[in-house]
């Protein structure tokens, strides 16, 4: 898989798991081939297989719900994100993705505060904080509260390079270049492969 050779990886990983069917591993890797081509299928045997062998685990909820948003079925989806939380509530997964189906529902209030939620449990849960972001756009907040939030986060977890490039971005879309600046030299240092940083630094510098 790291050599990018995925349809190999798919065999080694269903031979696994027909060698050792709870094999947990191996039937999330399957299961992320399958969100990533949209083979629903797969991801419902592997979901399906990662509850059998731990049943007291959220990680198989949270996929079985990721496929069930795929299909559009909110009732099922709300129902495994519940019961992640119930067997984890310290992971911020199922949190994050009922606040997206929430947002999807177009209930902004109520995703917010579970993505607040998955923060609170996670500072460092860069996913959550890129939804939340997404959800303030759709209720048109302005930009200086989504400055203000990013650095309150910044403040919780440091050490996240790509919360400094959200900031970056902000203050690039409030006008403000000559702010963006350090913030993604600063994403650059935490992660030199940050492309996105390099690019909209130069867009920084470019409108300086």
């Amino acid at each position: 898989a790291k050599a990018g050779l995925l349809e190999q990886a798919e065999k080694e990983w269903q031979q696994a798991v027909s060698l050792q069917p709870d094999l947990v591993p191996a039937h999330q890797a399957l299961a992320e081939v399958g969100l990533s081509r949209n083979d629903l299928p797969l991801v419902e045997k592997s979901a399906n297989a990662v509850i059998t062998a731990q049943p007291v685990s959220p990680v198989g909820y949270n996929l079985r719900a990721l496929l069930e948003l795929r299909r559009g079925d909110n009732v099922k989806a709300e129902a495994d994100m519940k019961k992640a939380m119930e067997l984890s509530p310290r992971d911020p997964v199922a949190y994050a993705r009922l606040g997206e189906l929430r947002a999807n529902q177009r209930k902004f209030p109520e995703a917010e505060a579970l993505y607040e939620q998955a923060l609170s449990v996670n500072p460092a849960y860069t996913e959550a904080l890129g939804n939340l972001l997404t959800v303030y756009s759709f209720e048109n907040k302005p930009g200086d509260v989504r400055i203000k939030r990013i650095q309150d986060q910044i403040a919780r977890a440091p050490k996240n390079g790509t919360y400094y490039l959200l900031l970056g971005q902000a203050f690039l879309n409030h006008q403000d270049p000559q702010k963006a600046e350090p913030v993604l030299q600063k994403a650059i240092q935490l992660d030199h492969n940050d492309i996105p940083a390099f690019v909209l630094l130069a867009d920084a510098q470019a409108g300086r």
